[in-house]
């Protein structure tokens, strides 16, 4: 609920008031701009890091290519189930990019992120 115009002047005559929770029910009233763009979130899920799912099992459900702003050619967003939850990461790995298009139409599939032994690069296994 956003405050009224009465409401900020009652903070000022009522001492049970306290500030904090008026600015906590203007905090409730805005909206993400995740939420609200368009282009935002793509997947349902939580975003995590790359990291936190390297060497882990998960099973991948979709991922979605999209043009990279920081470099030449594309990134991929990629949603996964992992320890029973939805999750969402971002990969601009060239090898798992190649390796998700050619599984596309055999989604959902069980993998794991792993960085071979003394390689530069990610591979699904």
């Amino acid at each position: 609920m956003k405050p009224t115009n009465d409401d900020l002047w009652d903070c000022f005559g009522n001492p049970d008031i306290k500030i904090k929770e008026v600015k906590k029910m203007e905090k409730e009233e805005i909206t993400d701009f995740g939420d609200a763009y368009e282009g935002g979130k793509m997947f349902e899920g939580e975003q995590v890091e790359f990291s936190d799912v390297l060497n882990k099992q998960i099973v991948i459900k979709d991922f979605k290519e999209i043009p990279s702003t920081f470099h030449e050619g594309n990134f991929a967003i990629v949603q996964a189930e992992m320890d029973g939850n939805l999750v969402t990461f971002p990969t601009g790995s060239s090898v798992l990019m190649k390796q998700l298009s050619s599984i596309r139409e055999k989604l959902p599939v069980r993998a794991k992120i792993m960085k071979p032994k003394g390689k530069r690069y990610y591979t699904f296994v």
